[in-house]
């Protein structure tokens, strides 16, 4: 990665999701694009430590964040941005004499939701840290920020208030150790640990950022439970349908 060209459009050891993301990162006007996989030395702890541990300020800093909300892994690349063809169903009717176009697109939200990107425990601080997210679906692209929402459909454009995106803007006025704060940190626990990891023992490494954002306004955490409300914290139920999940061996119980 550190030779010239390494990072070139035509090297297919680079996943298409990647190139994809570096041509759309080019025609927004921006000159620089953060990736975990490759900016993070995964061969190097102290890196590996350091950047864990910051991605609270890599996303809320970024520009913006950009979200593969279809396919399943790295290789199937950007829907429309060049690589991957859009699925968008229309059909046409004429009522009295004027040619209609409408849109077949399953909603914004059930695409975002329904996708692998929202069942992935490393995935959960893009949703939860970044201030603007620009999600690429099956059918079109929608971005969304901490005010409003756009989208290439506007028929629906309406239903898009709904994209879920966790604006943290609200913590930075909220006195701390209110009930407010708590109840972020139980939706920020709730969607997490309803998400996958390939690793168990990542599970405080992928919520780590949040746990930086959150520390000013509910105190200190010790093992992903806030100290100042560990009786709290401590009354959680598992989910319908959700299997129990062993901790990982380097838990205290």
């Amino acid at each position: 990665m550190e030779k010239s060209g390494a990072l070139s459009d035509g090297n297919d050891a680079i996943p298409l999701v990647i190139r994809d993301a570096i041509l759309a990162t080019t025609e927004l006007g921006l000159r620089y694009l953060w990736v975990d996989c490759i900016c993070i030395q995964q061969d190097n702890e102290s890196d590996v430590r350091s950047q864990i541990g910051s991605m609270d300020i890599i996303y809320s800093h970024a520009a913006l964040t950009i979200v593969a909300a279809a396919g399943d892994n790295a290789d199937d690349g950007l829907s429309g941005v060049r690589s991957r063809r859009r699925m968008m169903p229309q059909y046409t009717a004429c009522i009295q004499g004027l040619h209609l176009i409408g849109s077949q697109n399953k909603d914004h939200y059930s695409q975002i939701s329904d996708s692998t990107w929202a069942t992935r425990g490393w995935t959960f601080q893009e949703k939860a840290l970044s201030k603007r997210i620009l999600y690429f679906t099956e059918s079109q692209a929608a971005y969304k920020c901490q005010v409003t929402t756009y989208c290439e459909d506007a028929i629906l454009e309406t239903d898009y208030r709904r994209i879920p995106v966790e604006v943290h803007q609200d913590l930075q006025h909220e006195p701390r150790l209110t009930k407010g704060c708590f109840e972020k940190f139980f939706r920020y626990a709730k969607d997490y640990t309803g998400r996958e990891l390939t690793y168990e023992s990542d599970v405080l490494d992928a919520f780590k950022g949040a746990m930086n954002l959150l520390e000013p306004r509910v105190g200190e955490f010790f093992w992903g439970h806030p100290m100042d409300g560990f009786d709290d914290s401590l009354l959680w139920r598992r989910s319908e349908g959700r299997r129990l999940e062993t901790a990982p061996r380097s838990f205290p119980s």
